[in-house]
Protein backbone atom coordinates (compact mmCIF):
# COMPACT_ATOMS: atom_id res chain seq x y z
CA UNK A 1 0.00 0.00 0.00
CA UNK A 2 2.80 2.05 0.70
CA UNK A 3 4.25 1.79 -2.70
CA UNK A 4 1.00 3.32 -4.32
CA UNK A 5 0.53 5.99 -2.01
CA UNK A 6 4.63 6.98 -2.73
CA UNK A 7 3.41 7.47 -6.57
CA UNK A 8 -0.06 9.01 -5.69
CA UNK A 9 0.56 12.60 -6.84
CA UNK A 10 2.40 11.85 -9.98
CA UNK A 11 -0.92 9.76 -10.35
CA UNK A 12 -3.28 13.23 -9.41
CA UNK A 13 -0.87 14.89 -11.85
CA UNK A 14 -1.56 12.42 -15.24
CA UNK A 15 -5.08 11.91 -14.22
CA UNK A 16 -5.53 15.72 -13.64
CA UNK A 17 -3.56 16.54 -17.59
CA UNK A 18 -5.99 13.93 -18.65
CA UNK A 19 -9.00 15.84 -18.31
CA UNK A 20 -7.30 19.17 -19.67
CA UNK A 21 -6.79 17.38 -22.41
CA UNK A 22 -10.02 15.45 -22.43
CA UNK A 23 -11.97 19.11 -21.91
CA UNK A 24 -9.84 21.09 -24.74
CA UNK A 25 -10.06 18.35 -27.05
CA UNK A 26 -14.03 18.11 -26.45
CA UNK A 27 -14.26 22.33 -26.92
CA UNK A 28 -11.88 21.52 -30.36
CA UNK A 29 -14.54 18.92 -31.54
CA UNK A 30 -17.80 21.03 -30.36
CA UNK A 31 -16.24 23.72 -32.76
CA UNK A 32 -15.17 21.21 -35.62
CA UNK A 33 -18.57 19.76 -35.97
CA UNK A 34 -20.30 23.10 -35.80
CA UNK A 35 -18.87 24.60 -38.54
CA UNK A 36 -18.42 21.29 -40.47
CA UNK A 37 -22.51 20.89 -39.81
CA UNK A 38 -23.38 24.43 -41.05
CA UNK A 39 -20.82 23.94 -43.94
CA UNK A 40 -22.78 21.18 -45.17
CA UNK A 41 -26.40 22.89 -45.10
CA UNK A 42 -24.71 25.97 -46.52
CA UNK A 43 -25.69 26.65 -50.58
CA UNK A 44 -22.09 26.65 -51.27
CA UNK A 45 -21.28 23.83 -53.18
CA UNK A 46 -17.40 24.40 -52.10
CA UNK A 47 -18.52 24.45 -48.82
CA UNK A 48 -20.70 21.45 -48.98
CA UNK A 49 -17.57 19.46 -51.03
CA UNK A 50 -14.93 20.74 -48.07
CA UNK A 51 -17.53 19.51 -45.31
CA UNK A 52 -17.73 16.26 -46.83
CA UNK A 53 -14.08 15.48 -47.00
CA UNK A 54 -13.70 16.73 -43.67
CA UNK A 55 -16.12 14.13 -42.47
CA UNK A 56 -15.05 11.28 -44.30
CA UNK A 57 -11.02 11.94 -44.25
CA UNK A 58 -11.14 12.23 -40.41
CA UNK A 59 -13.49 9.28 -40.21
CA UNK A 60 -11.91 7.21 -42.29
CA UNK A 61 -8.07 7.60 -40.60
CA UNK A 62 -7.73 6.38 -36.87
CA UNK A 63 -6.62 8.75 -33.99
CA UNK A 64 -3.46 7.55 -33.91
CA UNK A 65 -2.25 7.42 -37.19
CA UNK A 66 -3.56 11.35 -37.09
CA UNK A 67 -1.59 11.49 -33.91
CA UNK A 68 1.51 10.25 -35.45
CA UNK A 69 1.24 12.28 -38.45
CA UNK A 70 0.62 15.60 -36.64
CA UNK A 71 3.72 14.50 -34.22
CA UNK A 72 6.19 12.88 -36.36
CA UNK A 73 5.52 14.19 -40.49
CA UNK A 74 4.22 18.04 -40.02
CA UNK A 75 7.62 18.51 -38.00
CA UNK A 76 9.61 17.59 -41.67
CA UNK A 77 7.98 20.43 -43.23
CA UNK A 78 8.33 22.99 -40.21
CA UNK A 79 4.74 22.71 -38.65
CA UNK A 80 5.40 21.35 -34.81
CA UNK A 81 3.13 20.96 -32.19
CA UNK A 82 4.15 20.35 -28.42
CA UNK A 83 2.49 16.72 -27.15
CA UNK A 84 0.15 17.64 -25.18
CA UNK A 85 -1.28 20.43 -28.29
CA UNK A 86 -0.87 17.23 -30.49
CA UNK A 87 -2.83 15.15 -28.72
CA UNK A 88 -5.42 17.60 -28.14
CA UNK A 89 -5.30 18.48 -31.69
CA UNK A 90 -5.70 15.03 -32.69
CA UNK A 91 -8.69 14.19 -30.53
CA UNK A 92 -10.81 17.07 -31.62
CA UNK A 93 -10.63 16.89 -35.43
CA UNK A 94 -11.42 13.00 -34.62
CA UNK A 95 -14.41 13.71 -32.68
CA UNK A 96 -15.98 16.25 -34.70
CA UNK A 97 -16.79 14.02 -37.41
CA UNK A 98 -18.65 11.97 -34.85
CA UNK A 99 -20.36 14.50 -33.60
CA UNK A 100 -21.62 15.73 -36.89
CA UNK A 101 -22.87 12.57 -38.51
CA UNK A 102 -24.55 11.39 -35.11
CA UNK A 103 -28.39 11.18 -34.97
CA UNK A 104 -28.58 14.36 -33.23
CA UNK A 105 -27.13 16.28 -35.78
CA UNK A 106 -28.79 14.22 -38.81
CA UNK A 107 -32.31 15.49 -36.34
CA UNK A 108 -30.74 19.02 -36.43
CA UNK A 109 -29.91 19.12 -40.20
CA UNK A 110 -33.13 17.54 -41.09
CA UNK A 111 -35.54 20.17 -38.60
CA UNK A 112 -32.90 23.24 -40.50
CA UNK A 113 -33.77 22.05 -43.86
CA UNK A 114 -37.44 21.18 -43.04
CA UNK A 115 -37.98 25.07 -41.70
CA UNK A 116 -35.91 26.39 -44.63
CA UNK A 117 -37.90 24.88 -47.04
CA UNK A 118 -41.32 25.72 -45.49
CA UNK A 119 -40.76 29.50 -44.65
CA UNK A 120 -39.45 30.27 -48.56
Amino acid sequence: MSEILDFLPLLLKGAWITLQVTADAAVLGLVCAFTSGLAAVSGSRVARGVSIVYVEFFRGTSALVQLFWLFFALPLVGIRFEPVAAGIVALGLTSAPTGRRSSVGRSRRSRRLSTKRRWH
